[in-house]
């Protein structure tokens, strides 16, 4: 995770003006480290401890953003996004009118399951072990096969 943070951060590092780069480079920061501490191998209880500590950090983080730099930019959908939701509308319905209009995007990673289930993955370590052998991959690859 380490090279991901090294390649990534940079990369996004000027994008916005100050104050909104500041948010957007810790957001970016502490989603490496939860992720990286959450999918470590072997974990003892000091890395749980500081996973939980890692998380909560995250969840500070990821608030800021949601609270300050998400109201300052308006963000709509791309052309191509447009075009598939008119198909998608056509597919469904296709004597409807279709509103080719882009769409305001709004976040709400936050307001998520997925987002949430972050925080009981200390627990979970704690019961069950480490994170590395889950992946929703497994299961996609899987019914991929089947369907």
């Amino acid at each position: 995770m380490l090279i991901c943070t090294q390649v990534m951060i940079p990369a996004y590092e000027g994008l916005l003006p100050l104050p909104h780069n500041r948010t957007v480079l810790e957001l970016l920061f502490e989603l490496a480290n939860t992720h990286a501490l959450a999918k470590l191998r072997l974990h003892t209880e000091v890395t749980v401890d500081l996973l939980e500590v890692s998380t909560d950090h995250m969840y500070h983080a990821m608030d800021k953003f949601a609270r300050t730099t998400c109201p300052a930019y308006d963000v709509y959908e791309r052309a191509d996004e447009v075009e598939a939701r008119m198909r998608r509308q056509r597919a469904k319905n296709p004597n409807a009118p279709v509103n080719g209009a882009h769409k305001k995007i709004e976040f709400n990673t936050n307001k998520t399951i997925k987002y949430h289930a972050v925080g009981h993955y200390p627990d979970y370590i704690r019961s069950h072990g480490p994170l590395d052998n889950y992946s929703t991959q497994t299961v996609s690859t899987l019914l991929s096969q089947y369907l």
